[in-house]
């Protein structure tokens, strides 16, 4: 099985990004950071996922909700196609318990 990781910040060093192509890898993909870690794995590079909390701020999909259900469309499409089906059960089943309680609590009381 090999690593992919995800994420709006990518680091590494200019030698491996020339190495493995970078974005050319990722060019007429939807999820950017799968290719370009499928591209570090098929060169043998290390590949690691760590929050940046503190170091790294952003905002990710600034154009509202319709962004977002967008983005995460995507990204939960191609993850579940690789992802073991009791995990993405798991997954299912704490995004709708979550969901239904943000609305029940602002909606039904």
């Amino acid at each position: 099985m090999s690593k992919a990781r995800f994420g709006p910040v990518l680091v590494t060093n200019k030698q491996d990004y020339k190495l493995t192509q970078g974005h050319l890898k990722a060019k007429n993909q939807i999820i950017e950071g799968f290719a370009i870690s499928k591209a570090y794995n098929q060169q043998g590079l290390p590949v690691s996922l760590h929050e940046g909390q503190g170091v790294v701020n952003f905002r990710m999909y600034s154009q509202g909700y319709k962004a977002l259900l967008e983005g995460w469309s995507k990204h939960f499409a191609l993850g579940s196609q690789v992802t073991k089906k009791s995990t993405l059960t798991f997954v299912f089943l704490w995004l709708f318990w979550f969901t239904y309680n943000s609305f029940s609590d602002n909606f039904f009381n």
